[in-house]
């Protein structure tokens, strides 16, 4: 990086804007507002003790760029006195080092040249920045590389917009259906027209079902494809965890999962952290979307009675609306197409950003 970079060290200026490095979008635009940064950021009145850094300088926070708070400037403005500030020697493609710069490899190799006694304190320094060694090509395979990437970026990006776009046109949806459409149905409590158990303690050893593989739904594991979670060892011989078949509801009870609902894609077992909801007499999955309807308001009861999870009593003492059979498929039905497509955008989604990173992997080595 020695032979690429020299520090800028000119002092800043009340005409500039203020940047920020973040470790997921890098440097910003801009000068970012005490809402965007989520947290007051005390700033000095001083700007001079500032760092300017110019449109295609490459700019790293000394404390964090181990993990990845690093990355090419944009706009021209100030950055922290924290920051280093390196400006090319020469014509490059700053946006071929954007991507390079955040590379697993390139991560992995400043985590190594950061000085500290432990993570909390690790920096990395001029003197080891500039010992970093990189393989670049001609500028022009350089533009051709980040034309790419920005390409595939932009398309990531629309992707993101286009799942949160189907989620909110989704609980638009929800709130139509369950707060005006069945405002008026009959309602029974979730434990009267249901049967409910949680599991426990899973112990290891090695039980004969299916062949031989038990899997195990862990409340993390909701809204996944169940069918790749499995634990080999994990048998019910003298354990408190409980099996559950296909087309269980399964409720997440503790934690930052709780409230998230899903159908299992599979016969499993579960722990204390999962509620299983079977009912002969009502539509399950009309139940689930009542659930993920009301996923605010049941973890606002939680909150309100003191408690940091949810309990099964809690779940089973909520009240619902319960229409005729008909109009709960009818419900069912249209709210499916809305999850299938948003769980196929999704899955387009992850190829697309898996597709980035063995990209990123392959191109800079």
């Amino acid at each position: 990086m020695g032979e690429i970079y020299d520090e800028r060290k000119e002092s800043g200026n009340n005409e500039l804007p203020i940047l920020t490095v973040s470790i997921h979008t890098g440097v910003s635009d801009g000068e970012l507002d005490e809402d965007s940064l989520g947290k007051r950021v005390k700033r000095s009145e001083d700007k001079s003790l500032y760092k300017i850094a110019k449109r295609g300088d490459l700019v790293f926070n000394m404390m964090r760029a181990w993990q990845g708070a690093i990355g090419s400037v944009r706009t021209t403005g100030m950055v922290s006195p924290a920051y280093i500030v390196a400006k090319p020697k020469y014509k490059i493609d700053s946006m071929f080092f954007d991507y390079m710069v955040k590379t697993k490899t390139m991560i992995n190799r400043i985590h190594r040249l950061s000085y500290g006694v432990t993570d909390f304190r690790l920096r990395l320094y001029w003197d080891a920045f500039v010992s970093i060694n990189c393989s670049i090509p001609k500028i022009s395979e350089q533009y051709k590389i980040s034309s790419f990437l920005s390409l595939l970026d932009n398309r990531i990006t629309k992707q993101r917009e286009l799942i949160e776009k189907l989620k909110t046109y989704k609980r638009g949806v929800l709130s139509k259906i369950f707060s005006e459409k069945l405002v008026n149905s009959p309602k029974n409590k979730i434990g009267n027209v249901t049967t409910t158990f949680s599991g426990g303690t899973p112990k290891v050893g090695i039980k004969e079902y299916y062949d031989g593989i038990i899997p195990f739904i862990r409340s993390g594991d909701i809204h996944k494809n169940f069918a790749e979670v499995y634990i080999s060892e994990l048998g019910l011989n003298n354990s408190s965890a409980k099996m559950v078949n296909k087309g269980d509801l399964l409720y997440a009870l503790y934690g930052a999962t709780s409230g998230e609902v899903d159908i299992s894609k599979i016969d499993g077992a579960i722990n204390q952290a999962i509620l299983c909801i079977r009912s002969d007499c009502i539509n399950i999955r009309y139940l689930a979307y009542w659930l993920e309807y009301s996923k605010e308001d049941i973890i606002s009861k939680m909150l309100q009675g003191g408690q940091g999870n949810l309990s099964a009593e809690l779940v089973k003492s909520l009240s619902f609306p319960i229409p005729n059979d008909n109009v709960q498929k009818k419900v069912v039905q249209l709210l499916s197409i809305l999850s299938t497509y948003i769980n196929k955008s999704t899955e387009q989604l992850d190829v697309l950003s898996s597709l980035k990173s063995a990209l990123l992997q392959q191109m800079f080595i």
